[in-house]
């Protein structure tokens, strides 16, 4: 069986849609549907179950995709170098991170970590934390915090301020902000129904997010490094408010990975 099915399902899981699993894996969303179609062919066993236009996971599809993992990793980490010196590190990196303040800090550990090689990748947390759960990426820096219990390790890298954005002073409790399967979501979801905040407005990226507010669609939640980046020389005088509480943002790896003298480095210039 073609590892590229179970890749396939793996990403359906992990993202609950066709569409967003074709996007983690960069094909064609009609190029996911054949794949899922084959694999439940192949297994004889019926993994999906239709409501109308939703598709989900039977109970037999959730096994299966729990079992892709494991044997996704298992073949990675046969396959894979067993060097402690190899300099070559595939990392993935939240797109908001990556998209504000991450770059700077990569580019800073490639100037003063000798050898080191880095193959930088954008998406969503739970698509890196899965990734590197499978052995695709050697380590994450994600949004969230509660990654141990995935099987990896997670080293505290800091707290993000969250903060809102606007054209203007309002005291408005209606917001823009990511949709609330993110990451970010779940490690803020109390704090902003605490101050009484409703999001009214959901993006599938900060980005879109905090966009719309400087276009004058209303008050955008953001990390605090997207919404400096995004508002810095915006033609219209934007305001930035704290709202006095974080979201984690943490690095991700096997712990086999503490074995590679290079990655020991950039950990150590990370965190």
């Amino acid at each position: 069986m073609k590892t590229e099915l179970l890749e396939t399902l793996i990403a359906f899981h992990q993202t609950g849609s066709v569409t967003e699993a074709s996007t983690a894996l960069r094909i064609t969303q009609s190029s996911a549907s054949k794949r899922l179609a084959q694999l439940e062919a192949i297994s004889g066993t019926q993994l999906f179950k239709r409501q109308g236009r939703q598709i989900s996971l039977t109970d037999g599809g959730l096994q299966m995709a729990s079992k892709a993992r494991e044997a996704m990793a298992t073949l990675k980490s046969i396959l894979e170098p067993q060097s402690s010196s190899s300099s070559n590190i595939v990392i993935g990196v939240s797109e908001s991170i990556l998209t504000s303040w991450g770059a700077e800090v990569l580019q800073k550990a490639l100037r003063r970590i000798e050898g080191l090689r880095l193959e930088i990748h954008a998406h969503r947390s739970p698509v890196i934390v899965d990734k590197v759960r499978m052995g695709a990426y050697d380590v994450g820096i994600c949004a969230g915090s509660s990654f141990g219990a995935q099987g990896l390790v997670s080293d505290p890298l800091r707290q993000e301020q969250m903060i809102l954005v606007s054209r203007k002073n309002s005291d408005t409790k209606e917001l823009i902000s990511i949709e609330t399967n993110a990451s970010t979501w779940k490690s803020i979801s109390r704090h902003v129904k605490e101050q009484g905040y409703r999001i009214t407005r959901y993006q599938e990226s900060y980005a879109s997010a905090v966009n719309m507010a400087t276009c004058g669609f209303g008050t955008t939640l953001a990390p605090e490094g997207i919404a400096k980046r995004m508002t810095q020389g915006c033609s219209k005088s934007m305001v930035l408010t704290q709202t006095g509480f974080t979201r984690p943002v943490s690095l991700v790896y096997r712990k086999s990975l503490l074995q590679n003298e290079t990655f020991e480095a950039l950990r150590k210039h990370l965190i």
